[in-house]
C-alpha cells in the first residue's frame, strides 16, 4: 500500500529536523527559558499573581549540592519568590541598632528608612489583634541585635509578629500569641459574633439557685430572668418525648437538699402548696438575715454570747452546668437557635447541627498533618456523635493549612461544642513554644514539575 505524498514529505522532513536537534536544542531551551523568566508565569498553587519558580537546569531556584529535597522543607515555610522577599529575608538576621518611638501607624515608614527595605502594615491583622494604629505607640530601644530579635521583642507584646511576604516584610498578627490570650480562636457559622458573646456571657453567669421539683416552664423562666438572656422551650421535641413543660425539676446547690423535711412528707401535689413555699423562695438558696422577718429570734445579747459559726461562702454554678444538669435526667439538652437559647431534646439537637470553625495555632498540634486533629476529637470528646461511627456529626480540614490559617471545620451540637473548645483552651495552657510541623512522607510529596534536560524532548 503506496503511502500518501504529504505523509512522505513529513517523515522526510522529521529525519532532517533530528538530525539537527543535538545543534539546536540548548539555543532553544536557552530562549525558552528567558521568555519564560521574562513574562512570569501562573502558579500551579497559591495565590494569585504570585510568580511561580521556574524549575531548569542550573536555575538559582535549584538547591545546592548537599542539600536536603526542597520536598522535605516544611509545607508552611513561605517561598521566597521576589528580589525584595529575598532582601527582606536576608535583612532580618542582620546585626542592627534601632531607638525612636514611634506610633503603630508610622511603623511601617519608621522601618523602611532605617533597614532600606519594603515594609508595609497588615491593617486586618492589626484589627483582629485589637489595636488602633492611631493610639497605639511604642519604644524601640535596642543596640546590637539580629533584627528579627528586635522585632519579636516590640511586636509580640502587642501580639503582631514580622513575616517575609513577596511585597516585603510585613507586620501583622501573630495569631498563636492571640489564640494564647483567647482572641480569634474560633468563628460561628450562621451566628453573629456578637450574639455569640451574648450567648457565652449567659451560659458563664454564676448563679445560687435551687430547683426542688419545680416545673421545667417556671424555672426557665426563673434562669432567663437572672441571667438577662431569652431561653425558650421547644414543647414539640418534649411531646415526642411523653414530655410537658411543666415537668418536674430539681437542681441542688449543696449535697443534699436545702428544703425543709416536711417539704419531703407533704403528700400535696401542688407545687404552690405552702410546704413548697412560692417559687420564687423555693429556689433561692441564699438565707434570710434581716433580724425583723425573725419574730422569735432570740435579743441580741443572747445572740452574741453563743459561739458564731464560720460562714461558708456562696455556692454558685454557670448557667451551662444548671441546664445540662436540669436536661440529663429528662433526655434533654440546649442549643442556640434564632438568637435565643432553646431546651430541646437530644434528637432534635442532632438534627440541627452547628457549625463553627476551630484555629489551630498555639495548641501544641502538627502543622501540616489534620490526622492528628481529627483523630483527638472524634475518638476521645463524644465518640458516637461523629459521622465516622454512625452518628451526624461532621469534621473537616479548612484549606490546607500552609497558605492559610491551620482550622478545622467543624458541625456537632451545642454540648458537644463546648467540649472541643475546654479541649483547645487546655492545649493551650499547657503548651509553649511553636507548633511542631510535620515533614511530608515520600508518599505525601507533591508531583514535580518535568525538569528540561539538554537534548530531551517535551
Amino acid at each position: 500500500m503506496a503511502l500518501p505524498r504529504w505523509l512522505l514529505l513529513f517523515s522526510f522532513s522529521g529525519k532532517r529536523m533530528m538530525c539537527f536537534s543535538s545543534q539546536f536544542t540548548n539555543s532553544f531551551m536557552a530562549l525558552l527559558t528567558i521568555t519564560a523568566l521574562l513574562l512570569g508565569a501562573t502558579p500551579a498553587f497559591g495565590q494569585i499573581g504570585d510568580a511561580a519558580p521556574i524549575i531548569a537546569p542550573n536555575s538559582p531556584f535549584d538547591p545546592p549540592s548537599g542539600t536536603a529535597n526542597p520536598a522535605s522543607v516544611p509545607s508552611h515555610a513561605p517561598e521566597i519568590r521576589t528580589r525584595v522577599a529575598e532582601r527582606a529575608n536576608e535583612v532580618l538576621d542582620d546585626v542592627v541598632s534601632i531607638q525612636g518611638q514611634v506610633q503603630l501607624r508610622e511603623l511601617d515608614q519608621f522601618l523602611a528608612e532605617r533597614l532600606d527595605i519594603g515594609v508595609l502594615l497588615d491593617h486586618r491583622g492589626i484589627e483582629i489583634a485589637g489595636l488602633n494604629p492611631e493610639t497605639v505607640s511604642m519604644v524601640i530601644d535596642q543596640s546590637e541585635q539580629p533584627l528579627r530579635t528586635i522585632l519579636r521583642k516590640t511586636l509580640q507584646p502587642l501580639g503582631l509578629r514580622a513575616v517575609v511576604q513577596d511585597e516585603g516584610l510585613v507586620i501583622t498578627a501573630d495569631f498563636a500569641e492571640l489564640a494564647r490570650r483567647g482572641i480569634s480562636t474560633d468563628k460561628w457559622i450562621g451566628i453573629k459574633d456578637e450574639v455569640a458573646e451574648r450567648v457565652n456571657a449567659a451560659l458563664d453567669t454564676q448563679l445560687n439557685l435551687e430547683f426542688v421539683d419545680t416545673p421545667l416552664v417556671e424555672a426557665i423562666v426563673i434562669l432567663s430572668r437572672e441571667t438577662g438572656f431569652p431561653i425558650r422551650i421547644d414543647r414539640m421535641s418534649l411531646e415526642e418525648l411523653g414530655l410537658t413543660d411543666d415537668v418536674p425539676v430539681s437542681f441542688y446547690c449543696a449535697i443534699a437538699p436545702t428544703a425543709k423535711p416536711s417539704v419531703f412528707n407533704d403528700i400535696s401535689a401542688d407545687p404552690f402548696a405552702p410546704a413548697f413555699e412560692a417559687p420564687s423562695q423555693s429556689v433561692s438558696a441564699t438565707p434570710t438575715t434581716d433580724p425583723s422577718h425573725e419574730p422569735n429570734s432570740a435579743p441580741e445579747e443572747e445572740n452574741a454570747s453563743k459561739p458564731q459559726s464560720p460562714s461558708e461562702p456562696e455556692k454558685t454554678f454557670a448557667l451551662r452546668v444548671i441546664l445540662a444538669s436540669i436536661c440529663r435526667p429528662l433526655d434533654l439538652t440546649y442549643t442556640i437557635r434564632d438568637e435565643t437559647i432553646v431546651i430541646t431534646s437530644i434528637e432534635h439537637a442532632h438534627s440541627d447541627l452547628l457549625s463553627k470553625i476551630y484555629f489551630l495555632e498555639g495548641t501544641g498540634l502538627p502543622v501540616g498533618d489534620y490526622s492528628v486533629v481529627l483523630d483527638l476529637i472524634q475518638a476521645s470528646l463524644d465518640p458516637e456523635n461523629w459521622e465516622n461511627l454512625g452518628g451526624t456529626g461532621t469534621i473537616m480540614p479548612v484549606g490546607t493549612g500552609t497558605e492559610n490559617r491551620p482550622a478545622i471545620l467543624v458541625s456537632t451540637t451545642a454540648t458537644t461544642h463546648e467540649m472541643i473548645q475546654s479541649l483547645m483552651r487546655s492545649l493551650r495552657d499547657t503548651h509553649v513554644g511553636p507548633d511542631p510541623i510535620v515533614t511530608p512522607k515520600p508518599s505525601e510529596e507533591i508531583q514535580k514539575p518535568n525538569v528540561v534536560t539538554n537534548g530531551g524532548m517535551f
